[in-house]
């Protein structure tokens, strides 16, 4: 077993005394780690970048913000020149998304695929990064942290409001497979981990 994996379990754990469903923290921090193989910097979990006011750790690194709307990619490319490292036209490999409508239409939606340096925060321990994760619910995400026991709201949340958590078009639907793996495994063995 990964122990930075286990730190992250006691921690999510730990998140209980606030009636939150662990396996919702567990599945976010799963869904952007990669499985804890790919954790930014020390203790960032949940891939949350440095408010340009933070005073704690930074660590710099490439991430991929995926836009659907032209003038939005455009403003993003034309704000950040300096950090952009590669923009794509249809998805990381070139691929378009498709999507059907209620009436069974279907449409091509074209996106921009941008790679870019971003700060991302960072914590020395596990406990100031969970602490951090909450407050930033709490804060930025007030749905999603008041759907602290419904996996759907919880990532809906995360989706909706003035702050997005992710530009991935297919993230809510990653997330919920993630929490249902979760599920799976903890109802199989009792245990995620």
């Amino acid at each position: 077993m990964n122990t930075e994996r286990k730190r992250l379990f006691d921690q999510a754990v730990r998140s209980r005394a606030i009636d939150f469903d662990h396996l919702i923290i567990l599945a976010h921090a799963v869904l952007e780690t990669g499985w804890f193989d790919h954790v930014v910097g020390l203790n960032n979990y949940w891939g949350m970048k440095a408010p340009s006011d933070w005073k704690g750790l930074v660590c710099r690194k490439p991430t991929m913000e995926i836009f659907t709307d032209a003038k939005k990619a455009v403003d993003f490319i034309n704000a950040r020149k300096a950090d952009i490292i590669e923009v794509r036209i249809g998805g990381w490999r070139g691929d378009p998304v498709v999507k059907t409508d209620e009436e069974g239409q279907i449409w091509v939606l074209s996106y921009f695929t941008i790679k870019v340096f971003e700060n991302f925060a960072d914590w020395a321990t596990p406990e100031g990064a969970v602490d951090q994760y909450l407050s930033r619910l709490v804060r930025l995400f007030p749905k999603a942290f008041e759907a602290k026991d419904n996996p759907s709201d919880f990532v809906s949340g995360l989706l909706a409001g003035p702050f997005r958590w992710a530009t991935d078009p297919d993230y809510a639907a990653k997330f919920l497979a993630v929490y249902a793996k979760l599920k799976a495994m903890q109802e199989d063995s009792g245990d995620v981990v």
